[in-house]
């Protein structure tokens, strides 16, 4: 107002009235956009849009922060690699496993063989081939190899044991079938395998492939076709050979009267001879 306003120009409705302020409008909450604005997630391309809303990305704050963690804990950590996908190349795949620890080729891995187990060169080399191809790491292979041995070596002891109990019953019947005459044809078996130069690894072999007891009756019944000699340091010639429990029987039975006879008469010419050849034949019939 001027110094030249009278008052009733002051009281006059002509008089300027005062200039109202206009109130602000209220701003949007945090969070929300506008009705004029359009979602955060709409910026994003829509084939991530999917995988942000299952995390839970609520806003552009969390997607970055989720996406900083991610750089630290890929990006200076030697120990994380990722996986290769569905359609990984050869490559992709080769430097995954080397990372995993995979040798650079089959043959480097380390299998163990303990002595005396069975060797399968072909099936080990197969074995080196399908672990390679599939990345199996050195450690992993060795685990295996070790696992394996164990196995192998307890069904070894096992089958071992079992073979030498067996080994004790095929001997106990060959004593009791051949009787007085089983030094002798175990002398027989000797002299075959001497003399066809069969070694022990061989024999082991034969014997657990044929059992004890048909081991044993293969080489004696070769030897007894060979015709050696075999003394029993004992007895007539006539029984150098030896005899089987029913073979004496035999020649027992098949003995004349006037044998029999002779062992009842001291008087007899041949008492004293044929007295022997009846307790030789009887140790052999009886044992």
């Amino acid at each position: 107002m001027s110094g030249e306003d009278t008052g009733a120009e002051i009281l006059s409705n002509q008089a300027e009235a005062p200039t109202e302020t206009p109130a602000p409008e209220s701003a949007p909450a945090v969070g929300e956009a506008s009705s004029n604005e359009t979602s955060w997630i709409d910026s994003i391309d829509e084939e991530y849009r999917p995988s942000i809303e299952a995390r839970g990305l609520s806003d552009n704050n969390t997607l970055a922060k989720s996406y900083v963690n991610l750089v630290k804990l890929h990006g200076n950590n030697p120990n994380v690699v990722a996986l290769p996908g569905e359609d990984a190349t050869d490559e992709v795949k080769a430097d995954f496993y080397k990372a995993l620890g995979r040798p650079e080729d089959a043959s480097k891995y380390q299998m163990d063989i303990p002595e005396g187990m069975p060797f399968d060169e072909a099936f080990n080399n197969s074995f080196r081939e399908m672990a390679f191809e599939n990345g199996l790491t050195s450690e992993q292979v060795k685990n295996i190899n070790d696992w394996h041995n164990g196995q192998m070596s307890g069904q070894i002891d096992d089958q071992s044991q079992s073979a030498l109990v067996q080994a004790d019953q095929d001997i106990a019947t060959l004593r009791g079938e051949w009787g007085g005459a089983y030094d002798s044809k175990m002398a027989e078996g000797r002299a075959a395998v001497n003399m066809l130069g069969v070694e022990d690894q061989m024999l082991n072999q034969l014997e657990m492939a044929m059992g004890t007891g048909s081991m044993l009756r293969f080489f004696q019944d070769i030897g007894s076709k060979i015709g050696e000699d075999v003394v029993l340091g004992e007895g007539d010639n006539e029984f150098a050979g030896g005899m089987t429990p029913n073979q004496a029987k035999t020649e027992m039975e098949a003995l004349s009267s006037d044998f029999k006879t002779s062992l009842i008469d001291p008087s007899h010419a041949n008492h004293k001879a044929n007295t022997e050849r009846w307790k030789t034949l009887n140790r052999y019939a009886h044992g």
